[in-house]
């Protein structure tokens, strides 16, 4: 996208700067009797400032002017004065030899600045999926005389309670990519001939141990579609069945019913919904 704002010179860090001669109604240029060495241009990196810079001439006090300059080798020279109507200094009179001015950023300069991060930026995402209004910039800087200011980013930062972030996650708006390594499992040891599955099973294993034959029954409904239980058969026959009409879909003899095959035998039970209920599948018979 092109923009038409121009370019300007922004100082990190200045001492003021002092006239070497007086600025008349008919002044082109004017020049520092004081070194302007610490006049790092902050835009280009350069040693010296370049290009276009607006100062303020008897900065603080009531003949203040902005002036809009080009600078070069030392001297600068006066492309607007009042820069942007933004003082009324009477250019009749003159700013004596002697007096300071330091570079300033201006009013005009930070319309222009907030109105290209807004065409830039028309609407930022936050971390609902909403859309909200770009945010606008604010000038900071110090009280310090010859201290220039800056424009900064006004945006803000969410911080999300747990609750909130779980949500995030489970909405989908989110997603994590973790090692395998990092990726563990409870294990749930079961030395009894029933058990009834639990919430807190979810994406663990139950491990059924016991010598005789044993059943596993699902719950109705867990609290996300997609959530699931590993089952491990260690030892006598497993079969899983749905509580209370809980619908378990599988391609074992009894669909209903399935049970694992043997000793060692692993089948995942996986939770679709209330309606559709559950699907199991794995080393099943």
């Amino acid at each position: 996208m092109a923009l038409s704002y121009p370019n300007r010179s922004y100082v990190a860090d200045s001492v003021a700067g002092t006239l070497a001669v007086p600025i008349t109604s008919s002044s082109a240029t004017f020049t520092s009797s004081t070194s302007l060495s610490p006049w790092t241009d902050v835009v280009s990196g350069s040693t010296t400032i370049s290009g276009a810079i607006c100062v303020a001439v008897e900065y603080g006090t009531a003949n203040e002017e902005k002036i809009l300059c080009t600078y070069n080798a030392g001297t600068f020279t006066i492309v607007q004065r009042n820069y942007g109507g933004e003082t009324a200094f009477n250019t009749t009179l003159a700013h004596p030899a002697s007096s300071t001015f330091v570079v300033v950023w201006t009013a005009t300069e930070a319309a222009e600045a907030q109105a290209a991060v807004q065409s830039l930026v028309p609407n930022v995402l936050s971390h609902t999926g909403t859309t909200t209004a770009a945010q606008d910039i604010i000038i900071g800087g110090t009280s310090n005389t010859g201290a220039s200011k800056f424009a900064a980013s006004a945006d803000h930062v969410h911080n999300l309670s747990g609750d909130t972030l779980i949500g995030a996650f489970q909405a989908g708006g989110i997603t994590l990519t973790v090692p395998a390594g990092n990726v563990t499992y409870n294990i749930n040891t079961q030395t009894g001939t029933t058990y009834n599955v639990v919430e807190s099973d979810c994406n663990n294993i139950i491990y059924m141990s016991n010598s005789t034959a044993c059943t596993i029954t699902l719950p109705s409904s867990f609290t996300n579609p997609g959530q699931n239980v590993t089952i491990v058969r260690a030892n006598a026959a497993v079969t899983i069945q749905g509580s209370g009409g809980a619908t378990v879909l599988s391609t074992g003899a009894t669909t209903g019913h399935p049970a694992l095959r043997a000793i060692g035998s692993v089948a995942t039970a996986i939770f679709i919904s209330g309606g559709l209920g559950w699907v199991v599948v794995g080393d099943i018979v």
